[in-house]
């Protein structure tokens, strides 16, 4: 007999969310995910439409309720340093955090392929993009503001983005906090001129 939904769907999109976490989109089936929600097939495909769109919401999920640990110190009142400091040791925190998968969503979940070839490298990249663009009004602000920058905001934006991806790369492979937060806060000094 089918299992009819009777989660809420922030619970839903949670357990959702830690199956995407662990096992990134392309890995991860609908099996898995009825496993997780205790749902079947039928209920998740009613509720969502899709598993992209499970995916999407998942991501929205996330991106409200862990991902803030690292994008709430995205602050042009602070000085640069300080600022990608802050938020580097928060994606630190993202993703070393206790009963959840190591690394960060955001990044490991979209896989490593175009966005032209996968909807879910689309899905993340998208919002990598919007990250990119705070991370570099952040940095233009404090330019403005007479801090100075090792290279350009866009430039240095890149750079933490790639730094980000690079913490939770780390993280996945066991790598410790204590050793990530120096990581964060090498990247963060390397983007004001010494």
């Amino acid at each position: 007999m089918p299992r009819t939904r009777s989660l809420p769907e922030a619970e839903v999109l949670e357990r959702a969310l830690y199956v995407f976490w662990a096992r990134g989109y392309d890995r991860a089936s609908i099996a898995d995910i009825c496993d997780a929600t205790g749902l079947g097939p039928s209920s998740i495909y009613n509720a969502f439409g899709s598993k992209i769109e499970l995916f999407r919401k998942s991501l929205a999920h996330y991106l409200g309720k862990y991902a803030t640990l690292a994008t709430e110190h995205l602050d042009d009142a602070f000085h640069a340093h300080e600022s990608m400091r802050n938020y580097l040791r928060g994606i630190v925190r993202l993703c070393v955090m206790p009963n959840t998968p190591p690394g960060c969503l955001l990044m490991q979940s979209g896989g490593a392929g175009i966005p032209e070839d996968s909807e879910a490298c689309a899905a993340t990249n998208e919002i990598k993009t919007v990250l990119t663009q705070s991370i570099r009004n952040v940095l233009e602000a404090r330019h403005t503001a007479g801090d100075t920058l090792s290279a350009s905001p866009g430039t240095l934006a890149m750079f933490v983005v790639a730094t980000t991806r690079g913490i939770s790369q780390l993280a996945c492979d066991g790598v410790g906090e204590d050793e990530l937060l120096c990581v964060a806060d090498h990247a963060a000094m390397s983007c004001i001129k010494q």
